[in-house]
């Protein structure tokens, strides 16, 4: 199955690709009239989103660290969840 055949979930869009879209959806020449437009753009922001969320770059150390400050923030979560269900669970 050729690139252009495989829906753009599972194909990938590239971040170049993203801006694009959204660019040009953002000055109207995108006829939205046309099937999967929409869902074209809604891929196109997703990317554009989770590239400045993540990184553009895997293993870009600011990529690296917001995956640890995720992490981290997590684990601290669940240990605070832990602690006070202990203590709830040990008062009663």
């Amino acid at each position: 199955m050729k690139r252009d055949q495989v829906p753009s979930h599972q194909a990938g869009m590239t971040v170049e690709e993203a801006a694009r879209i959204i660019q040009q959806f953002d000055a109207g020449t995108l006829d939205t009239d046309l099937p999967g437009t929409m869902e074209l753009v809604y891929e196109a922001r997703r990317v554009s989103v989770a590239a400045s969320m993540w990184g553009t770059e895997d293993g870009h150390p600011r990529t690296a660290l917001r995956r640890q400050l995720v992490i981290a923030c997590c684990a601290v979560a669940t240990i605070t969840c832990v602690g006070l269900t202990l203590v709830f669970v040990t008062s009663h």
